[in-house]
C-alpha cells in the first residue's frame, strides 16, 4: 500500500514536471514566434524606408536638372515620408533617431536648394523681360528703316539727320540692354552652377545619414558588420564622387566661357 501511494506522488511529481516543461517550452516557442513576426515585419519596414531615402536621393540629384518637368521631379518622392513613418511604430530608439537623422537631412537641403532655385526662376524671368525689351528695340529699328527707305532715292537732308539720330539712339538704346541681357544670362549660369553644386551636396549629406541607418539598423536586427571599416569606404567613396563632381563643374565652366560670344555692340544704323 505505501509502494502504491510512493509510486502514485512519484508519478504526480512527474506529470507536473512534463506539464511545467512543456508550459515553458510553449511560452518560449510563442516568444520566438512573436519574436521572429516582429523582426521580420522590422525587416520589411526598414528596407521600405531605406528605398525611401533613396527616392529623396534621385530627388535631389535630379533638381538641378532643367530637362525634367517639377510635376515628374516630385513624383520621385511619392510615398516616402509615409514610409519613414513606420520606422516610428516598430523601431528602436537609436534606429528611429538614425532615421530621423536622414530626413533633417533631406528636409534641410531641399530648404536650400529652394532658395537657389527660386533666385533661378526670378533670374529666367528678368531674361525673358530684357529679351522682350531687345525684341521690341530690333522692331523700333526696323520701322525706321522702312521709313526712310519709304522717302525715295533723293530724301531731304533733314529727313535724313533725323533718320541718322533716331537710329543713334536706338542703337545707344540696344547696347545698353545687350549689356544687360549678357550680365543676367552670366548670373543665370552661375545660379545654375550654384544649384547644381547644392544638389550634390545635399546628396553627399543625406548619402552619409543614409550610411548611420544602416550601421543602426544592422545594430537592432543583429548584423554583424566591420563599423570602422563600413565608415570608412563611405567616407572614400563620398571623396572620390565630390572629386569627380568639382571636376565636372570645372569643365562645364570653362567650355561655357569658351562657347561664350563675344559682346555684339548691335547693328550699325544705316546710312
Amino acid at each position: 500500500m505505501q509502494q502504491l501511494q510512493h509510486d502514485v506522488e512519484q508519478r504526480t511529481r512527474q506529470l507536473e514536471h512534463d506539464v511545467a516543461q512543456r508550459k515553458t517550452q510553449f511560452e518560449h516557442d510563442d516568444q520566438q514566434r512573436r519574436t521572429d513576426r516582429e523582426m521580420g515585419l522590422r525587416r520589411e519596414i526598414y528596407l521600405e524606408a531605406v528605398a525611401a531615402i533613396g527616392k529623396m536621393q534621385d530627388y535631389l540629384a535630379s533638381y538641378a536638372r532643367q530637362d525634367l518637368p517639377e510635376s515628374e521631379k516630385l513624383a520621385k518622392i511619392q510615398g516616402a515620408a509615409s514610409a519613414l513613418n513606420k520606422v516610428q511604430i516598430v523601431g528602436a530608439n537609436a534606429t528611429i533617431e538614425a532615421f530621423w537623422a536622414a530626413q533633417r537631412a533631406f528636409a534641410l537641403s531641399s530648404f536650400g536648394l529652394g532658395k537657389i532655385k527660386l533666385e533661378t526662376l526670378r533670374k529666367t524671368i528678368d531674361i525673358e523681360k530684357i529679351q522682350r525689351d531687345m525684341r521690341l528695340l530690333e522692331e523700333k529699328r526696323e520701322g525706321i528703316l522702312q521709313f526712310a527707305r519709304s522717302l525715295g532715292p533723293t530724301p531731304h537732308s533733314e529727313s535724313v539727320e533725323k533718320i541718322r539720330a533716331s537710329l543713334d539712339e536706338v542703337e545707344t538704346e540696344r547696347q545698353i540692354v545687350s549689356e544687360s541681357l549678357n550680365e543676367a544670362q552670366d548670373q543665370l549660369f552661375e545660379l545654375q552652377m550654384a544649384l547644381a553644386r547644392e544638389s550634390a551636396e545635399a546628396n553627399f549629406a543625406v548619402n552619409t545619414a543614409l550610411s548611420e541607418v544602416a550601421l543602426a539598423v544592422r545594430r537592432e536586427l543583429v548584423l554583424d558588420i566591420d563599423i570602422e571599416s563600413y565608415r570608412a569606404f563611405v567616407a572614400r567613396q563620398q571623396a572620390e564622387a565630390a572629386k569627380e563632381f568639382d571636376a565636372f563643374i570645372a569643365h562645364v565652366t570653362v567650355r561655357a566661357k569658351a562657347e561664350e560670344e563675344p559682346h555684339n555692340p548691335g547693328h550699325q544704323a544705316d546710312g
